[in-house]
């Protein structure tokens, strides 16, 4: 008996790695691997797959027709998505469950977003046994965002620019500075690990990148950091395309491991001009990590 148990649980296994080798084939971005779901960190979504029942042999309706066996499909894939998405790291301090498990109001709107999750009808497939599988996506960014996101993210009014002196001494000390684009911290080096809303400390720990640092209509619109896991796709990503700033890790605060300490040199690159600031404002940041 045991053994069949064993048997029947590596099946699963294997048929698990098997949807998500299907989904990764398709993203180039960091790719967080749940037992009931992927989330897929640059594109900020959430996939999980369900699959119905097999139908009798004798069963009088063709399985390309069986809206009972799509219904339980949906809703098994419905229960997953709500899982994968309740273990979802909003900060080094707490998960979207935590804040749904506080807010029974925040709760509702989530599984209400995840019952209306949209499915991948090209991924939809129609077994020789009469059971359906389908894949369902939930948009991380938009009214998710909204729902989840701190309270100290707020939107934030136009950056005052330098006066002329100011940036000519600013290219003086930085040659280049305020022509960056955007931002790609390499944390390969350390085991960090995705987050709604990471910080970047210097070696002080003196934040210069976190949630005062955004303004709420671009994290809605786009989350606060797109995570990667190869560098090529990682500048490629428009968000920092062009000319970065890019800067190393050297830690990341154990045991969360969500915040990223660099360098107090780097660190003053990234606040050495306004142009940073107004970049930083529009969450035009990525982090590139080691592939889980």
């Amino acid at each position: 008996m045991n053994k069949h148990k064993a048997i029947f649980a590596f099946a699963l296994t294997l048929l698990s790695l098997v949807h998500i080798s299907g989904f990764c084939a398709e993203s180039k971005g960091f790719l967080e691997k749940k037992e009931t779901g992927v989330i897929d960190w640059a594109k900020g979504s959430v996939t999980a797959w369900g699959i119905s029942t097999p139908v009798k042999k004798d069963a009088e309706m063709p399985k390309t027709t069986n809206p009972k066996a799509l219904s339980e499909a949906k809703n098994k894939a419905r229960h997953k998505l709500l899982e994968t998405a309740r273990r979802i790291q909003v900060d080094a301090n707490q998960s979207v469950g935590d804040i749904a498990d506080r807010n029974k109001t925040i709760m509702t709107q989530i599984q209400d977003m995840v019952y209306h999750a949209v499915e991948i009808e090209k991924l939809r497939k129609y077994m020789s046994d009469g059971s359906i599988e389908v894949h369902l996506q939930l948009n991380l960014h938009g009214g998710f965002a909204q729902l989840i996101l701190p309270p100290q993210i707020r939107q934030i009014e136009m950056i005052k620019q330098l006066n002329p002196e100011e940036s000519a001494s600013n290219l003086k000390s930085d040659a280049g500075s305020n022509s960056y684009t955007g931002l790609l911290v390499d944390a390969r080096n350390i085991e960090a690990i995705p987050a709604l809303v990471p910080k970047l400390l210097d070696e002080n720990l003196a934040e210069v990148f976190g949630p005062a640092f955004v303004s709420r209509e671009f994290v809605v619109q786009r989350g606060m950091a797109a995570y990667y896991n190869d560098i090529e796709p990682a500048k490629a990503d428009p968000r920092v395309a062009n000319q970065p700033l890019v800067v190393k890790a050297i830690r990341t605060d154990w045991p969360r491991r969500c915040n990223i300490v660099i360098s107090n040199g780097d660190a003053s690159k990234l606040k050495g001009a306004s142009d940073n600031l107004l970049f930083l404002k529009e969450s035009r940041v990525v982090i590139l990590l080691s592939p889980p």
